[in-house]
């Protein structure tokens, strides 16, 4: 009779492993819910107006940086999977394609590629949060964690709930990639798409970006430089009396017009300057910050120095002057001569200089 127990036992035992084990297996799947007919989540970031210098250097950071959002599903749909030994790959892929890894101009180390956009020169740095860095109920992203898109994550872990998507928690930064045609640039359409390969399901995700990417800068009205050509006065040659010898500083400026600026005050862009000496004026000096005189000049033994803020300008450098400021600004310089030669050999005449200046916007 005990023998007849056990056997009973067993049978009874296999009889009820045998469903259970069918209902684990059947666990392995996605799903879409709650809106009928909808085919794919829907995200839109929106990242409003971002400034960015004019010429600003490949690598610039584009408005701030690393910019978190919790991103709503505009079809509110909850994407469910559950693995049972069985391996479910989430691929996301760039809509536009990637660049390689570019170094950011903040010197940040970044080990993603750069999503391009709809627009040539502007770029994204995009990461994923929760659930795609790994978590046991989540999904498991194959290289950097948390995940720089492109990236494919994988599930195949044995849960009673496997991840559930809703909301998308994601950082975007925007990078210059390239040279910027001028005017306001829209940033509008899909940036990346999400894609499942269980069940046939294919693409059930779709995030687009917005934004509106304005270059800071200043525009140049008619003739910019006050008291052009900048009189520096009448010497007599018994006034350089050696070397070093300076005439008085003569004041004048750059007006700048119609500057558009970030109002972020953690966003500046400033205001550079380059000289390059023409006509014959050239560099001289051994700090190179005094530039001889024009072919048609008559005078000699002295050159001619430019200033800002009391300090000599080099030729052929690009110096930094200033923040800009929102609408029109004045560049404040001076210019006077510099004695070169020794007196005897200071010769009396006209004496000019000529220089081509250029301003970048950084």
């Amino acid at each position: 009779m005990k023998a007849i127990k056990n056997t009973l036992c067993h049978m009874l035992l296999a009889g009820l492993a045998w469903p259970a084990t069918q209902a684990l297996a059947s666990t392995t799947q996605c799903t879409l819910t709650p809106l009928a007919g909808a085919q794919q989540k829907v995200y839109v970031r929106d990242m409003g107006t971002l400034y960015i210098a004019r010429d600003a250097n490949t690598g610039s950071v584009i408005g701030p940086d690393s910019l978190l959002q919790i991103t709503p599903d505009q079809n509110n749909l909850s994407l469910d999977c559950v693995a049972y030994g069985q391996r479910i790959n989430f691929d996301f892929r760039a809509f536009h394609g990637v660049s390689p890894p570019t170094p950011l101009a903040n010197g940040r180390n970044m080990n993603g590629f750069m999503i391009r956009t709809n627009v040539p020169g502007v770029s994204a740095l995009v990461q994923l949060g929760f659930p795609f860095t790994g978590s046991a109920s989540g999904w498991i992203p194959i290289g950097n964690n948390p995940p720089y898109v492109p990236f494919t994550a994988y599930h195949e872990q044995v849960q009673l709930s496997g991840p559930q998507l809703l909301s998308l928690r994601n950082t975007v930064t925007l990078v210059k990639t390239g040279n910027l045609a001028p005017g306001p640039h829209q940033v509008e359409g899909t940036l990346f798409t999400g894609h499942l390969d269980w069940g046939g399901m294919g693409q059930v995700l779709d995030f687009t970006l917005r934004a509106t990417v304005i270059q800071s800068q200043c525009s140049l009205i008619g003739d910019p430089v006050s008291a052009n050509p900048v009189q520096l006065g009448e010497w007599s040659i018994d006034d350089f009396t050696g070397p070093g010898f300076t005439t008085p500083a003569v004041p004048f400026h750059i007006r700048l017009s119609n500057c558009q600026i970030d109002p972020d005050p953690g966003n500046l862009t400033h205001a550079t300057l380059e000289l390059n000496g023409i006509d014959g004026s050239a560099p001289i000096g051994p700090n190179g910050d005094v530039f001889s005189l024009t072919h048609d000049s008559d005078a000699g033994g002295v050159g001619i120095q430019m200033l800002h803020n009391g300090q000599p300008l080099p030729l052929d450098k690009e110096i930094s002057l200033l923040p800009l400021q929102d609408g029109n600004m004045l560049l404040d310089f001076q210019a006077r001569y510099y004695q070169i030669e020794p007196s005897d050999r200071v010769r009396a005449g006209v004496a000019r200089g000529a220089l081509n200046f250029t301003l970048r916007y950084r």
